[in-house]
């Protein structure tokens, strides 16, 4: 387990192994060909989404408006 996507990310294009990415993380590697996507068996899934900040500490204007975004977006999800 690492923190870093992007040392991730090497040991993947050194054949190391494979992991799971959101496509616009990988777009490059995508399309440079270093990354070959893997179909996925059982079609696409939902993962939940857990956002969460302690309340006694301050949040940067950038944090504040990813806040203020995910929670209207997953708003617009709720209705479709």
């Amino acid at each position: 387990e690492l923190w870093s996507s992007q040392a991730i990310k090497r040991l993947v294009a050194m054949g190391m192994g494979f992991s799971v990415f959101p496509r616009f993380a990988v777009a490059d590697e995508l399309a440079r060909g270093t990354f070959v996507e893997i179909p996925d068996p059982f079609g696409e899934r939902i993962f939940p989404i857990y956002l969460g900040h302690r309340k006694t500490h301050w949040l940067t204007p950038a944090a504040r408006l990813f806040c203020d975004l995910v929670r209207e977006h997953l708003a617009t999800e709720k209705t479709r």
